[in-house]
């Protein structure tokens, strides 16, 4: 994996680690093995589980799920 990408793909796994714990809530098995494909350049497996980790935030009934993808969310249009 290209250095520069790996930095990025550590600095956005920390981001998310980061905003769990702030939030207190944590993160869930799927993201968590996403992240590691992710990090270890396993770019196959990582987009095999994109899919499956975004539609069940979305489709998640649970509040707290739901407050919680919210606040991502802000954070990711303040941070451009």
């Amino acid at each position: 994996m290209p250095p520069q990408l790996k930095k990025f793909v550590s600095a956005k796994a920390q981001q998310i680690r980061s905003a769990a714990e702030r939030l207190s809530i944590e993160v869930s098995p799927e993201v968590e093995d996403y992240l590691k494909a992710a990090q270890k350049g396993d770019w196959m497996e990582a987009m095999g589980m994109y899919d499956a980790v975004r539609n069940s935030r979305l489709n998640s009934d649970d509040p707290e799920q739901k407050r919680s993808e919210a606040e991502n969310e802000a954070e990711e249009i303040a941070s451009i």
